[in-house]
């Protein structure tokens, strides 16, 4: 475009993420480049994007064959969502794969009150380590997140009194599942991976 001119763009967004758009025009922007910030959330399709980067030559629908390709695509698709559910390895990796999600969540909100050992604070926050209430319950781990906490709440035999804000606001439904999925298997917790529909259900509830 040139100078002072104007465009109009539509377009699709398959997967949630942050996406930044730059003017590269060096009359609007000195040379350094316009920014704009677009969040889309949504849910994750990871055999669309699984979170790592690499180089590939892009070939549209308009391509030779392109349409052949995209059913092509669109099978490759559904057969690699089966190997996924069905393969123990695949399921481990994407469960990995959560957890280092989870703990980046962690390290960045939650440890400055459960701290990084998930001991927590005596007397003022309660462990996540070995917590026999988070344990106990999927569900309520998952509202506690989401809604918040407050009153007196007893962990491994000690009763605290504090509050734990609410992050519904703050988190993606993704997000909470990959940091329950961290929590649930660190500090010599184990437990299965949250899958972020569960945490969307339990987010609906009250709606």
């Amino acid at each position: 475009m040139p100078s002072g001119g104007a465009t109009v763009v539509e377009f699709k967004v398959d997967v949630p993420g942050t996406f930044i758009l730059v003017d590269h025009s060096l009359t609007r922007a000195f040379n350094k480049g316009a920014l704009g910030m677009l969040k889309v959330n949504g849910p994750e399709d990871r055999v669309i994007y699984s979170g790592k980067e690499i180089d590939a030559v892009y070939l549209g629908a308009q391509a030779e064959a392109g349409s052949e390709s995209a059913k092509r695509e669109a099978e490759l698709k559904a057969r690699i969502s089966a190997e996924m559910r069905s393969n123990p390895t695949i399921a481990g990796l994407t469960k990995e794969m959560q957890i280092e999600k989870g703990k980046q969540v962690y390290m960045g909100l939650c440890f400055a009150c459960h701290q990084p050992d998930g001991k927590g604070l005596p007397g003022a926050f309660p462990p996540l380590a070995q917590s026999d209430y988070m344990l106990a319950d999927r569900d309520r781990a998952i509202r506690v997140v989401l809604k918040g906490l407050s009153g007196p709440v007893t962990v491994n035999g000690v009763t605290l009194n504090s509050v734990m804000p609410p992050q519904e606001a703050v988190l993606t439904d993704q997000q909470v599942a990959d940091v329950l999925t961290y929590v649930f298997n660190a500090w010599g917790n184990t437990g299965d991976a949250f899958k972020a529909d569960h945490v969307k259900t339990i987010r609906n509830e009250s709606r």
